[in-house]
C-alpha cells in the first residue's frame, strides 16, 4: 500500500482531504468500476488482486482498498457495509422505502479529531455527491476493523446472506438464555420458599416453647424449677463461650461476665451461685423475690450485646428449642462447697 500510493505522492501536506483526493486518483489510474468482477483466487489477497490482477472490481473492493491505504498512511479508518438509498427509489405515503440486496454498497468512514467518524466514498460516481453519503444507512455490526475479505465473490447478494447469519444466530442464542434465566429465577424461588418454610417452623417451634410450655413449667414444684433454671443459666454461659459451672471459680467468672455484658453487674453472678446452692445443698425453697432474681439472672444472658453476630443472635433466639437435663445428679464440686 506505501509504494503504491504514497511513495510518488506528490502533496506536501498530509491532510485527510490531499490523502483521500490522492486515493481516488490512484484508483482512477489503475482500476476501473464492475458490479461482477470475476472470483478471486483463494490463496490471493482480495486487495492486491484487485490492484495488480483482475483491475476490476465492485464497491466492496474499492472502500476496502481504500481504508487499506489509508491506514497506510496513519490515518485512522474502517470500512462499512450497508445500503444506499437514491433519489430514484420508489417510496411510500409516508416516506418508506423498501431495500434490497441490490441497493447493497460499502464506504469509508475516517476519523476527524474533535468530530468522530464521518463518511468518505471512492467508489466512482460517489465522489462529490453529499446527498448520497447522507442516505447511505449502515446495517447492524457492519463496521469491520479487519478489512481483508475472504470470500471470493463480493456480490451484494453475499452482504445479506451475511446479515441473515448473524440474524439467526442471535435468535439461536436468545431461548437458550431465557430458559438460563427461567431456571435460576424457579431455584431461587425454591430456595426461598424452603427458607421461608424453615424460619415459619422454628418460629412456631419458639412460640409453643415460649407459651404453653412456658405456663407448663410455673406450675411446677418449686424445686423443679429452680433446677431448671439452673440448666438454663449454664445452657446459655456455654453458648456464650464461659466455661463455667456452680462453685467452681466464681469470682473469675463473674469478673467476666460484668465485663462483656453491660446489664450484669459486680458480683451477680455470685449471688445467682449463692442462692442455687441454698436451694441445692441447703435444701431450702427459695422465696418467690430470690427466684425472681434467679430468671432476671437469665434474662440478661439471653440477650444480645452489642457487636453480636448474627449467627450467635440465631444461637440465643433458639436456644430454648433445646431441652435441658433437670434430673438429681451427684456434683463432682460439692466437696469443694463443704470446705
Amino acid at each position: 500500500m506505501q509504494e503504491v500510493f504514497w511513495e510518488e505522492d506528490p502533496s506536501e501536506t498530509d491532510g485527510i482531504y490531499s490523502a483521500l483526493g490522492r486515493i481516488r486518483k490512484v484508483l482512477e489510474s489503475r482500476v476501473t468500476y464492475s458490479e461482477n468482477q470475476g472470483a478471486i483466487p483463494e490463496d490471493e489477497d482480495p486487495v492486491l488482486w484487485f490492484l495488480d490482477e483482475s483491475k476490476e472490481g465492485n464497491a466492496m473492493l474499492y472502500a476496502s482498498t481504500a481504508v487499506e491505504a489509508l491506514r497506510a498512511k496513519g490515518i485512522p479508518a474502517r470500512y462499512v457495509e450497508g445500503y444506499f438509498l437514491s433519489e430514484s427509489a420508489p417510496t411510500g405515503e409516508k416516506g418508506q422505502a423498501e431495500l434490497t440486496g441490490n441497493d447493497a454498497h460499502a464506504w469509508v468512514e475516517i476519523y476527524f479529531d474533535g468530530i468522530g467518524w464521518l463518511p468518505a466514498d471512492v467508489t466512482p460516481g460517489y465522489y462529490y455527491n453529499v446527498a448520497s453519503l447522507q442516505k447511505m444507512v449502515g446495517s447492524p455490526d457492519s463496521v469491520q476493523k479487519n478489512v481483508a475479505l475472504e470470500n471470493n465473490s463480493l456480490s451484494a447478494e453475499q452482504i445479506t446472506s451475511v446479515e441473515n447469519r448473524k440474524s439467526k444466530a442471535g435468535e439461536a442464542v436468545l431461548p437458550v438464555l431465557r430458559s438460563v434465566s427461567l431456571f435460576l429465577l424457579g431455584l431461587l424461588g425454591v430456595l426461598l420458599i424452603l427458607l421461608t418454610l424453615l424460619v415459619i417452623a422454628a418460629e412456631a417451634a419458639r412460640i409453643i416453647c415460649l407459651g404453653p410450655a412456658a405456663k407448663k413449667q410455673q406450675k411446677e414444684r418449686p424445686g423443679g424449677r429452680i433446677r431448671r433454671t439452673e440448666a438454663r443459666i449454664y445452657q446459655y454461659l456455654c453458648l456464650w463461650g464461659i466455661d463455667a459451672g456452680l462453685g467452681w471459680e466464681t469470682a473469675a467468672t463473674d469478673a467476666e461476665l460484668a465485663r462483656r455484658f453491660p446489664a450484669v453487674e459486680p458480683g451477680e453472678y455470685t449471688r445467682v451461685c449463692h442462692l442455687i446452692e441454698k436451694h441445692i445443698y441447703g435444701e431450702i425453697l427459695l422465696s418467690p423475690y430470690e427466684e425472681r432474681t434467679l430468671n432476671h439472672f437469665l434474662e440478661k444472658l439471653t440477650e444480645p450485646v452489642p457487636g453480636c453476630s448474627w449467627k450467635m443472635r440465631l444461637k440465643l433466639r433458639y436456644a430454648c428449642l433445646r431441652r435441658v437435663n433437670t434430673k438429681k445428679k451427684k456434683r463432682k464440686h460439692s466437696a469443694f462447697q463443704q470446705k
